[in-house]
């Protein structure tokens, strides 16, 4: 995972971090939140040509919109803490290193929820699996060392977590 930027939300006050990762750094974690996000609607079908044209594409190694995640209030008041001394800083924040390694953990411990792209998870992980489609082993090993972005929300209250998936996910079939 490589992290790639820093937002300040104020209105949600929260940060946001970016990263790249391989989907094969991504599938590490990534079968173990699926169902983590109380608020998520559920699995869709995946069948038809939607799901089709998404998996096709990711096979080809297309760039997708990012897959919006939030770390879980499992690390308590320590990662509060470093939030609330990022907002208060700015860029200028000299602990974003220890948000990132929060991040790390989050992901190791499965203490991430997906606030938006469920179903693009849900189809990285039909492939990877090969329950969706039946790769060859080269075909695999491109599709698992493709570069996908990410953005993760840290220090988000339950409210901020539902307001941002709003937000996310306006003008979706409910």
């Amino acid at each position: 995972m490589e992290f790639t930027s820093r937002l300040i939300d104020k209105k949600i006050m929260g940060v946001n971090v970016g990263a790249d990762m391989t989907i094969a750094e991504y599938l590490k974690f990534a079968p173990g939140i699926l169902d983590k996000n109380e608020y998520q609607r559920r699995r869709v079908k995946s069948s038809g040509k939607t799901y089709d044209l998404l998996r096709k594409d990711l096979i080809q190694g297309c760039v997708m919109p990012p897959i919006i995640l939030a770390v879980t209030n499992a690390y308590g008041s320590e990662l509060e803490t470093l939030v609330s001394d990022s907002m208060a800083n700015g860029q200028n924040f000299d602990g974003w290193a220890k948000i990132e390694g929060f991040i790390r953990q989050a992901a190791t411990d499965g203490e991430l929820l997906i606030l938006d792209g469920l179903q693009r998870s849900l189809t990285i992980e039909g492939i990877g699996s090969g329950r969706d489609v039946e790769l060859n082993q080269a075909e695999k090993e491109a599709f698992l060392n493709h570069k996908i972005r990410v953005e993760v929300y840290v220090g988000l209250s339950k409210t901020g977590i539902l307001y941002r998936m709003l937000t996310l996910n306006t003008g979706q079939t409910p």
